[in-house]
């Protein structure tokens, strides 16, 4: 009888400790090999794009500049070549989307373009590092300008941090063509210390920056990634955003981009002859205003009649137009408005739009009815009750109807300029009473017409501390609201932005002409944020 012998499976050599410390080598090896292939072959392509503003996204177009496809914005104004174009150039690692306010502000008075330079925002992300030097990004911004030259009487160049380098670069090849430009948060010149950095930035692995760059992002609205360029008091929204960006943009990009930069030299911003206007935000830890800021505005010395003391912006770091539009834009339109660009100035513009029209022509009329007779409550803080003019032959607000409808309303001040269209004589009888404190139509009013104003009101409340104040000009927002706004901030203690929301609160939307907040910003923001170390 012959015994089975069971089937046995060939046993596996057995592996020596350096040979299984090879093969996890070797396997580590491969796997960070494919890794790296794969990280080098998207290292160009970054994160998704944000979303755009609706603004920015309804403006946008591409253009074909020097082979490549890069994002646009362009808004033509009404007056067409009448005016400037005002040109934004945003920096390194940052996106048009950043000027949303001021195209959006700016396109009220003029003509304004901006563009995502080469391998930022939506525009085209190429693999030549020759692309991204600074030489052949201002011939792009400069094809852009050609095409656009025929739009636009002239240029306004606008540049943010390296953006303001860029526009320096390109100033001597459309001088003629340049009537002013703005720097905000210009970089001077690397110190050797940053250009030893920026050299390891460029010669390090994708790989490696990347994994630092998302060390730095930890924390999210509230990373070193956030907190770098924008102030300690900036909103969570503004944070969200800035996050995005610096999520978007890619690392292989930057490289190229430190790699080809070429910074101006002190003579190139000497040379500029147009008026300049500098801005820096006081918490700026990117390029702090001493070193930068102040720098260039003393490298631009043979331009003293025309360059601006610069405006330092406190509660507000690198991203100082994001967290202070409103009065980064008062600052530029004022100042553009002193330099003679007065076919920019919205009161010119709205004085010629249609000098005939009557304010109570069929279409006007309509218009006026449509608008809220009376504010429904007080603006907060106050007991100001905004308006609109009375009208004689209105079936539903005259003087009567109103006094009747409104016994708290003890006065009605009437800061229009015309007399007024209903019978002020109806007011006697009643608790109402009437004032005229004549105002232009379409200018902000004078600092001596809110004296008035303030003095006015003052008087009335001393002797009648509860009742409320109808405040009207034609429709009761504009120079309505910039009196009213006036007093808030003079006397109740409220800053420029808590006025206009109250007014808009009680009064929406609120005062509708851009100049007119834009003075409120000059006249009680800009103060005291010019540079401690004034040249002159």
């Amino acid at each position: 009888m012959s015994t089975a012998t069971p089937s046995t499976t060939p046993a596996l050599p057995a592996l020596s400790f350096p040979t299984l410390k090879w093969i996890a080598t070797a396997c580590v090896t491969i796997g960070a090999s494919l890794g790296l292939a794969y990280l080098v072959k998207d290292a160009l392509k970054g994160s998704p794009p944000c979303q755009d503003d609706t603004f920015i996204a309804k403006h946008s177009k591409t253009h074909q500049i020097r082979g490549k496809q890069l994002r646009v914005v362009f808004v033509e104004h009404k007056l067409g070549r009448e005016l400037p174009a005002i040109v934004f150039v945003h920096g390194m690692g940052a996106q048009l989307q950043q000027w949303n306010e001021q195209l959006l502000h700016f396109s009220h008075i003029a003509n304004v373009l901006s563009l995502d330079i080469v391998g930022h925002g939506r525009s085209e992300r190429v693999p030549s590092k020759d692309a991204y030097s600074t030489e052949s990004i201002v011939e792009d911004l400069v094809a852009l300008l050609e095409i656009y030259r025929y739009k636009a009487e002239s240029f306004i160049l606008v540049g943010h941090s390296y953006g303001c380098n860029l526009i320096t670069w390109t100033y001597p090849k459309i001088a003629k063509l340049t009537k002013a430009m703005v720097l905000i948060c210009p970089k001077s010149r690397p110190t050797k210390s940053e250009r030893d950095k920026l050299k390891k930035f460029v010669a390090a692995p994708v790989l490696v920056i990347d994994v630092l760059r998302l060390m730095d992002r930890k924390g999210g609205i509230n990373s070193p990634s956030v907190n770098r360029l924008v102030s300690r008091g900036a909103s969570e929204s503004l944070r969200k955003k800035q996050l995005g960006w610096n999520s978007a943009h890619s690392t292989r990009i930057a490289q190229m981009v430190f790699e080809g930069a070429n910074f101006a030299t002190p003579e190139m911003y000497d040379s500029i002859d147009c008026p300049v206007l500098l801005i820096g935000g006081e918490e700026d830890l990117v390029c702090p205003v001493k070193a930068n800021l102040e720098v260039v505005h003393s490298w631009l010395t043979s331009s003293t009649n025309v360059v601006a003391e610069p405006f330092v912006i406190p509660n507000a770091a690198h991203q100082v137009m994001l967290e202070q539009p409103d009065v980064v834009n008062a600052i530029i339109y004022n100042w553009l408005i002193e330099c003679g660009f007065s076919k920019m100035n919205l009161t010119t513009q709205l004085q010629t739009k249609n000098p005939s029209a009557s304010k109570w022509s069929l279409k006007n009329y309509a218009k006026w009815q449509k608008v809220a007779p009376v504010a429904a409550f007080p603006v907060k803080t106050s007991l100001f009750r905004p308006m609109k003019t009375m009208k004689q032959d209105d079936p539903s607000h005259t003087p009567q109807i109103f006094a009747k409808r409104h016994p708290e309303i003890g006065v009605v001040l009437d800061i229009s300029h015309d007399a007024p269209p209903y019978a002020i004589e109806d007011f006697v009888g009643t608790s109402c009473t009437y004032q005229k404190l004549a105002t232009t139509s379409k200018i902000p009013p004078t600092r001596e017409e809110v004296a008035r104003f303030s003095e006015a009101v003052m008087a009335f409340w001393k002797e009648h501390p509860d009742s409320h104040i109808g405040v009207h000009c034609h429709y009761g927002f504009n120079r309505t609201g910039f009196m009213i706004c006036s007093y808030l901030i003079e006397r109740n203690g409220c800053n420029v932005r808590q006025a206009i929301d109250y007014f808009a609160e009680a009064r929406p939307p609120g005062i509708r002409h851009i100049h007119f907040k834009d003075e409120l910003y000059i006249r009680y923001a800009a103060p005291g944020m010019r540079s401690p170390n004034k040249k002159r």
